[in-house]
């Protein structure tokens, strides 16, 4: 079976809406922030072995060329207080997750590769500004709260994860007017990539 995952309930509001019902697949919460995520999914592993994990929700962007309203499959994440200290995501599933998801956006653009910058707190609009200048995380185009703590939580289990994430805030803008509205479209969104995935695998 597939786990999918996100930081809040509202991430997964898309999958819960679908008629469509499948043992080979659950959805869960994991909550913020990297150190409780990481140990539910630690649980969430142990208790289902799945064959992949795909984390799913929203992301800041600290690359001028991901702009707000882009979708983001990073390659690897790390966390900020050690960014030369890096974690991949699956190559095979994140190409296969990939493909269906392009299906579903319809023409919005979908940035692929590069790294997820995890941080303990909210990436302030002065926090990306200063991190994309900063010459440590030139590689980095996303920043979230919880991939890479779940990027080594998996990989110590050999669990395969891919992670794509819809980009709530950018460099030049704090979000969307109507954040709700943002994270419910794109819930659904998820939701029917998820599905599609499921019937390639």
């Amino acid at each position: 079976m597939v786990l999918v995952t996100a930081a809040m309930k509202a991430e997964l509001q898309g999958f819960f809406r679908q008629d469509i019902k499948t043992s080979r697949m659950a959805a869960y919460a994991l909550g913020t922030g990297e150190t409780a995520s990481t140990a539910v999914l630690q649980q969430l592993l142990e208790q289902y072995t799945p064959e992949a994990v795909i984390h799913l929700g929203i992301c800041a962007s600290i690359d001028q060329d991901m702009p707000l309203g882009s979708a983001f499959m990073p390659d690897w994440a790390a966390r900020e207080a050690s960014p030369d200290d890096t974690v991949g995501f699956d190559s095979k599933q994140g190409e296969l997750f990939s493909h269906v998801l392009v299906q579903v956006l319809r023409g919005v653009r979908l940035c692929r590769g590069g790294g997820m910058l995890t941080g303990e707190t909210f990436f302030t609009q002065k926090m990306k500004q200063e991190i994309s200048r900063d010459s440590r995380f030139a590689a980095f185009r996303g920043a979230d709260m919880e991939s890479a703590g779940l990027a080594r939580c998996c990989a110590d289990m050999h669990i395969p994860l891919v992670v794509a994430k819809a980009v709530s805030d950018d460099l030049h803008s704090p979000g969307p007017k109507r954040l709700a509205r943002f994270i419910d479209r794109w819930s659904g969104m998820f939701a029917e990539a998820c599905y599609l995935y499921l019937g390639a695998i």
